[in-house]
């Protein structure tokens, strides 16, 4: 960047990507070096600036694919289907826990301990698995 004679201000001008993908806010750090002529011209009290780009995408929604489901029992795994409603740039988690229903969990119909699915940025599909007891 050269200051012409008598200029005393210059922008510097950042073109900032506007994406669709939530993520953490992200900072460009922008340091001035080497000023010329060097023996009367020195760095200021700010040589470096830090400017954050603030994300303003909308956070993912998550939930089952399905309301309900069926299976046989002689199926185990039974896997549910999570799923968000766009990627992310960052990790999702949501805990499940069972919280109603006529089956007896803790072996007798099913064994499904309550968890936490973690969603890897850019996935947008996880399982919980219950694990269907076939033979008493």
């Amino acid at each position: 960047m050269t200051f012409n004679n008598g200029e005393q201000h210059k922008n510097i001008a950042l073109a900032v990507v506007n994406d669709a993908l939530d993520e953490n806010d992200e900072t460009v750090i922008v340091t001035l070096s080497n000023p010329t002529p060097g023996a009367s011209t020195t760095l200021g009290a700010n040589p470096v600036h830090t400017y954050t780009i603030n994300d303003d995408d909308a956070m993912p929604t998550v939930a089952f694919a399905l309301a309900s489901s069926n299976g046989a029992e002689s199926v185990t795994p039974a896997n549910l289907a999570v799923n968000l409603s766009t990627a992310s740039g960052r990790t999702v988690t949501v805990d499940y826990a069972v919280t109603g229903g006529t089956a007896t969990g803790g072996g007798t119909d099913f064994t499904l301990a309550s968890g936490t699915l973690t969603f890897f940025a850019g996935q947008t599909t996880q399982n919980v698995a219950i694990t269907v007891v076939t033979t008493r």
